[in-house]
């Protein structure tokens, strides 16, 4: 019998496999659990493609493109292999806390079209935490300053502070413009005007 997957998490890439690297090991591996990478024609002079992140890996898909279009190109690559009944979208630099599948449980079987998360910033050197936008606004409502609304849903762009639930998605088959800027802007806008039942929450 298939194993239905829960999750797929769409990740882009381009030069950094060490921050690659990172992030899926910061994802569990489990069945339900899909991890798609989309290489986006990186230098052979800084990746290694015999040992590229995440080949032989359980759970995880390496897809290599040669059009060097962008991370928006990427992930549109990826949710074309996308299964899982959630979508997530990080970025190659971006890695989860142990705690995220205890978080995102908690949802797998909610009906809601997006759920909206905090996310903190990250300072390389120190590996300090600190605040950014969306984690200080979504904080905000949280504490009840229910205002900051329509700034969470249609003012923060980056998709990898979203799961989108699959059958949603593929109601309306919104991609991420293929620009080398910006790509992510009208997916998130789009999205957020479509969604009718969404949640935002804390990250515990």
């Amino acid at each position: 019998m298939e194993i239905e997957i829960n999750y797929s998490f769409i990740i882009p890439h381009r030069n950094v496999p060490h921050l690659l690297q990172r992030c899926i090991d910061s994802i569990p591996k489990r069945d339900d659990i899909q991890i798609i990478i989309v290489d986006d024609n990186s230098d052979p002079k800084i990746v290694n493609f015999e040992c590229f992140p995440g080949l032989n890996e359980k759970c995880v898909e390496v897809y290599f493109t040669k059009e060097g279009k962008g991370a928006g190109y990427a992930r549109n690559i990826g949710l074309t292999y996308a299964k899982g009944k959630w979508f997530l979208f990080p970025d190659a630099d971006d890695h989860y806390t142990t705690d995220l599948m205890n978080v995102l449980d908690k949802y797998v079987n909610s009906n809601y079209d997006i759920i909206y998360f905090a996310c903190d910033h990250i300072i390389e050197k120190t590996m300090e935490h600190c605040d950014n936008i969306i984690s200080i606004q979504i904080k905000s409502y949280l504490e009840g300053h229910k205002d900051m609304i329509n700034n969470i849903r249609y003012y923060l762009w980056a998709p990898w502070n979203k799961m989108i639930r699959s059958d949603f998605w593929f109601k309306y088959r919104i991609f991420f413009d293929e620009i080398p800027f910006g790509n992510d802007l009208n997916f998130s806008m789009k999205i957020s005007f479509l969604a009718k039942r969404y949640e935002i929450i804390t990250n515990r």
